[in-house]
């Protein structure tokens, strides 16, 4: 599951050097670039990362970006590895996730295009 910000999209989708031709190529993209996520964060486009990655069933989480996308990652794992059946996504629903098994979060591979931090710290 790749998510970006925005502006990372048109160097992503390049048909020579992006990554999404080069993983759909692959067959290891199961879904669309997500870009719903905006600049410093915003709960409902974390939200829609959780639904997508949960509808694909991602089994890995690729962030490109600064600070909000590599967080929001974080997020998708959480709610990945907390077992979802048909629960709807919700801002209340995700922050009753404990991260306490951390065995059950899915890899994130994590790409910045800034200097953030972001990248280094876990869940």
């Amino acid at each position: 599951f790749l998510m970006s910000n925005t502006s990372s999209r048109q160097f992503l989708e390049d048909e020579s050097t992006g990554l999404v031709p080069l993983l759909s190529s692959q067959n290891l993209l199961a879904a669309p670039l997500n870009t719903s996520v905006g600049m410093g964060g915003g709960h409902a486009g974390i939200l829609q990362a959780c639904k997508d990655a949960f509808d694909c069933r991602a089994d890995v989480i690729v962030t490109v970006g600064g600070g909000a996308i590599q967080d929001a990652g974080k997020f998708v794992r959480l709610w990945l590895s907390s077992s979802p059946s048909d629960e709807e996504c919700t801002l209340e629903n995700l922050l009753k996730i404990s991260p306490d098994d951390s065995s059950k979060l899915p890899p994130q591979i994590s790409i910045p295009n800034s200097f953030a931090l972001a990248e280094a710290s876990h869940v």
